[in-house]
């Protein structure tokens, strides 16, 4: 079997996220254990506290190391079948195997657009509809003076321009 790129749990284990007994450590460890909370897989949509035990199980505390996870190996999981000696077979993704996670590669997807920072669709969706929004737009006459406008703003006592949505909302 194969390991997986660059699963670095060692850097993110639990020892961590607690301060020393003696001290509160240097300003690099606390760096450290900030930037390992900010990116603990708890952090994910849809990973509770309950979601996470199998990805501990699995040694994977954080979304660097989920995102690392081999999708192939992650598939088959979903699917039930059992990975162990496949050849080509990532082994770190197989320690999945009987931890009882559901959705494997769901997470795997949403780790990876979250270290991407970019807005991507998921798996299986072709088309996304979004619905028409209502947009209101408020202008406010009394800072037309401060604007560098070329004509004059309304005259005093004037009502502000309001715009309805179809909807007759403001």
């Amino acid at each position: 079997m194969r390991s997986c790129a660059s699963v670095s749990s060692s850097l993110y284990s639990a020892s961590r996220f607690g301060f020393s007994s003696r001290t509160a450590g240097s300003g690099s460890e606390i760096a450290a254990r900030y930037q390992a909370m900010l990116t603990h897989i708890t952090l994910l949509p849809g990973i509770t506290r309950e979601k996470a035990r199998p990805h501990y199980k699995a040694g994977v505390t954080s979304v660097h190391d989920l995102a690392a996870l081999d999708i192939r190996t992650a598939t088959a999981i979903d699917d039930g079948r059992d990975v162990r000696g496949v050849e080509g077979m990532c082994q770190t993704t197989a320690a999945y195997v009987g931890t009882g996670v559901s959705d494997l590669r769901g997470a795997i997807d949403q780790a990876r657009v979250q270290r991407s920072g970019k807005v991507h669709r998921a798996r299986g969706i072709e088309f996304v509809d979004l619905p028409r929004a209502a947009i209101e737009i408020d202008i406010d006459s009394r800072t037309a003076s401060a604007c560098r406008c070329s004509e004059p703003g309304p005259p005093a006592g004037a009502r502000r321009p309001t715009v309805r949505s179809a909807s007759g909302s403001r």
